[in-house]
């Protein structure tokens, strides 16, 4: 009986092989090319629209939200990017090593082992010139590199320290140009002499961004609770100035957007918390598979999507979505046959053979009985 099933399973095997490419082989699922896009400014976004080609940088302006183009970026890209609306320049990684955009095309900023890394933050400073702070993970070892001319930078800094596995850096450069940045639950300053210096904070930060002023504000946790403290600036150090009750969420990461507004990630999803009437208020999550890029405003909005760019707008409590429109190729998301005029499918193709497979294994079986 064995030798019966196993002709039968043999029978069945090349009648589906046949029967499923009956009408040429599948093709494929294609690779996509995700962009990017992140707030610039109250209602000013930054657009990074990928194609095979590479990107389109665009300026999306509220509250039109219609496109200008800035740049056309050949390759791609990996990592975040870092821009200012007060330039057409900007920062990022390609191949492994930072990179300055340009009109002229793209550039590594400078031969150094410093900026072999995709980790690394940008500000622009008073006299819009890029601040870059880099981070080598296997060296444990940061960097500091100055624009002193267009295109031109100059290595000013270095410090060991051990910021973890972070993925990027945040950095804010101050209206007095103190620049300031974050490695783990650790604020980085640039003293006056400019070099890299650690200081401590007094609860372990989660978040750096910058306030309605345009200084440093650090989001920390409160040790034995899932409040957050808010931390600013107290003469040359850091001080709390104000507690974000945890009002039940147990925050995963946060996205600064000011000293009022932040947008926490939990197992929920995203949820705007926001300063108002001298409360924090809390909004309803976002879906928890929504992938936010970037936030701004209080209430928070948040940017949203790779392939097709969306506004959420946190109002009441709820969220309402606008369609900013493209902003890369999305991938096939199921195999196509070739056209080739076939019009049946391969379920109904393959049951009668499989039908017929069986009938004549069981009639040998019943010649073999006899």
């Amino acid at each position: 009986m064995r030798r019966y099933l196993a002709a039968a399973l043999v029978i069945s095997f090349s009648l589906t092989a046949r029967a499923a490419f009956a009408c040429g082989a599948w093709i494929p699922d294609s690779d996509g090319y995700p962009g990017t896009a992140f707030a610039e400014g109250p209602n000013q976004v930054s657009v990074f629209t990928a194609s095979e080609q590479g990107y389109s940088w665009d300026r999306i302006q509220g509250p039109s939200w219609t496109r200008t183009h800035v740049l056309d970026i050949a390759g791609q890209l990996q990592g975040n990017i870092e821009t200012d609306p007060r330039v057409d320049t900007a920062i990022a990684n390609q191949n492994g090593s930072v990179v300055v955009i340009t009109s002229s095309g793209i550039h590594v900023l400078k031969d150094s082992k410093e900026l072999s890394t995709s980790i690394y933050g940008a500000a622009l400073d008073s006299k819009l010139h890029w601040q870059v702070v880099t981070y080598v993970a296997d060296s444990k070892r940061m960097a500091l590199f100055s624009e002193t001319s267009p295109g031109q930078f100059t290595e000013i800094s270095t410090i060991d320290a051990d910021c973890g596995t972070p993925t990027m850096l945040d950095v804010v450069v101050e209206p007095d140009d103190t620049l300031v940045s974050r490695c783990a639950d650790q604020a980085v300053i640039v003293g006056a002499r400019g070099q890299l210096e650690l200081s401590t904070l007094p609860a372990p930060a989660v978040g750096l961004g910058k306030s309605s002023q345009g200084t440093s504000i650090f989001f920390g946790r409160n040790v034995g609770s899932d409040d957050l403290l808010r931390m600013g600036r107290s003469a040359s150090s850091w001080a709390v100035d104000g507690t974000i009750p945890a009002d039940g969420i147990s925050t995963q990461w946060i996205i600064p957007v000011s000293e009022s507004s932040i947008v926490v990630k939990s197992s929920q999803g995203f949820i705007a918390r926001t300063f108002q009437e001298g409360a924090w208020r809390t909004s309803s999550a976002l879906d928890g598979s929504t992938s936010v890029s970037s936030a701004f405003g209080a209430p928070a909005q948040v940017l949203t999507g790779q392939y097709e760019l969306t506004l959420y707008a946190s109002q009441s409590g709820g969220w309402t979505a606008t369609d900013l429109g493209p902003l890369g190729v999305a991938p096939q998301i199921a195999p196509k046959r070739p056209t080739g005029g076939c019009q049946h499918s391969t379920g109904a193709t393959l049951a009668p053979l499989l039908a017929l497979a069986l009938v004549l294994v069981r009639r040998r079986a019943q010649r073999v009985n006899r």
